[in-house]
């Protein structure tokens, strides 16, 4: 299985995208819905992916903060310990996930070299090591 579960709303995927590319060249594997194969059961993929992560990031985005699906993996995530939110744009994670800290990715479009994103890459390596 995957280190890295990614949860988020279909009207990112583009940036999704953007990010699993760049946390797949840093040496990360990577589970997010485009890694499923074509005719998989999508809920058990799913589902067995996101309890073996090592970590499960979530990326909130005024799309995804009302998607059930990205506020029960955030939950799984904020439950086992492993939960890491990441924020596309100003809006504020759901009552439950806004007393612990979210990664700041509002401007970031994919430089590897940004500091948010290496931010991003210590905290994971030092989650999967």
């Amino acid at each position: 299985m995957a280190d890295l579960f990614i949860s988020y709303a279909g009207a990112d995927r583009s940036r999704v995208a953007l990010l699993a590319s760049a946390l797949t060249a840093e040496g990360f594997s990577v589970w997010w819905d485009e890694a499923t194969a074509a005719g998989a059961d999508y809920g058990a993929e799913a589902a067995a992916a996101l309890a073996a992560a090592k970590a499960v990031l979530v990326v909130w985005s005024k799309d995804s903060i009302d998607h059930a699906w990205t506020v029960d993996a955030a939950a799984a995530g904020r439950d086992r310990g492993v939960l890491v939110q990441l924020q596309l744009d100003a809006t504020l994670p759901p009552l439950g996930f806004r007393q612990l800290d979210a990664i700041n990715l509002v401007q970031w479009s994919g430089e590897v070299t940004a500091p948010a994103f290496q931010a991003l890459r210590d905290r994971l390596r030092r989650m999967t090591d």
